[in-house]
């Protein structure tokens, strides 16, 4: 697995998780200059695409199983506070836009922004479908796994959105400012604020399963990982630590949380995200219903293509049989061709004896005329 961090340093880190006997071990494996700003949001795709937008107005684009820059995009209008890695349009805010979600479909997404509107954007047209008004600028805005639910966070508060009757289903807080959020499930959310505050919330409940310190400063972002056990946690915080913790369940409603891993990067951390080389996008499949919608997607791909396939000899079954009749067509057309022709000069000849019968007569006339025009003997 590979984390990668942007930074207030214009830097974008890419470091390696390396298992030990206990725990795991941050090993740097690529630095990256490319941005003349700070970089304020990374997203990675499930094929490894990495995404980075920073003040300087450009969006950079990097192949992480390659470790190279594949492109840029350079007339993004307003600094982009918040990136995801999913689909490819472009859309005009009102005022800044403080973050933006797209659902696990792919077809829609969220965003919101200083105008203080939560706007549903239709990404298979590229239009936004609905505008709703809230009281207050919102913060954050972040789709569930599954895609039945979404959160917003105003400041210390979360609300849970049903996406169905479009309704707050739950509301939570903490004592500061959340800076960070993450779904672990469907049901349970992370929640990352000052002072290196981590909560865990289970929404289905309504009951909050952890509430922890990191001994760090504000938590600037999140990155999980599922395990068989339980969770793999990444926190990156702007003292410059990142951390990994292990979530372990237990019982039903709590969560027992452990230490596996820390390094102090020396540079102001601002977001992080996490790629793994094998299982694709960790953030994406993080449930099991997700798994099974992209095993859903892989069938319905197959049966695309074996569609496909059948419409293609079909095609081929029709060409066969028009080619044919072609064919036969025209060997029906030559032979009719070939009667036309000897009807043609059977008729010719015809006509031509008439004429010869005429021309003789004539002549007979003729000479029976010059025979009387003669002077008889005396």
């Amino acid at each position: 697995m590979e984390v990668v961090v942007g930074t207030y340093e214009e830097l974008i880190l890419g470091y390696k998780l390396v298992p030990r006997e206990k725990g795991f071990k941050f090993e740097l494996n690529f630095t990256n200059h490319s941005h003349t700003g700070c970089v304020k949001s990374v997203g990675v795709s499930e094929r490894g695409i990495l995404a980075t937008g920073s003040t300087d107005e450009v969006i950079r684009l990097f192949n992480l199983t390659k470790h190279i820059e594949i492109g840029a995009l350079m007339h993004h209008d307003g600094q982009p506070d918040t990136s995801v890695q999913n689909s490819h349009f472009s859309v005009l805010p009102w005022g800044a836009v403080n973050s933006f979600s797209v659902h696990p479909t792919g077809k829609m997404a969220l965003s919101v922004g200083q105008d203080r509107k939560l706007r549903v954007w239709n990404l298979m047209t590229g239009k936004c479908a609905f505008i709703k008004n809230i009281k207050q600028e919102a913060d954050h805005i972040k789709w569930s796994p599954s895609g039945s639910s979404y959160l917003v966070i105003i400041n210390n508060k979360v609300d849970i959105y049903d996406l169905e009757t479009a309704q707050v289903t739950h509301t939570t807080s903490m004592t500061g400012r959340i800076s960070a959020v993450q779904f672990l499930t469907d049901d349970v959310v992370v929640l990352g604020g000052e002072e290196g505050k981590l909560k865990m919330y289970n929404i289905k409940t309504d009951k909050g399963l952890l509430d922890f310190s990191t001994n760090t400063t504000r938590i600037k972002g999140f990155a999980c990982s599922t395990e068989p056990d339980g969770f793999l946690l990444v926190t990156a915080s702007s003292d410059g630590f990142l951390k990994a913790w292990q979530l372990k369940k237990q019982g039903d409603q709590t969560y027992n949380i452990t230490s596996v891993g820390e390094i102090q990067t020396k540079f102001r951390l601002t977001c992080c995200t996490m790629f793994s080389y094998e299982d694709g996008n960790q953030q994406v499949k993080q449930t099991n219903k997700a798994k099974e919608y992209y095993n859903q997607g892989n069938k319905e791909k197959d049966l695309e293509k074996k569609d496909r396939e059948n419409d293609d000899t079909d095609e081929w079954d029709i060409v066969k049989d028009i080619k044919a009749d072609k064919s036969k067509h025209k060997d029906s057309s030559e032979k009719s061709q070939k009667r036309i022709q000897t009807s043609e000069s059977t008729s010719l000849s015809k006509r031509r004896k008439p004429r010869m019968e005429e021309s003789s007569r004539e002549k007979l006339k003729k000479k029976q005329k010059i025979k009387r025009l003669k002077p008889t003997r005396t």
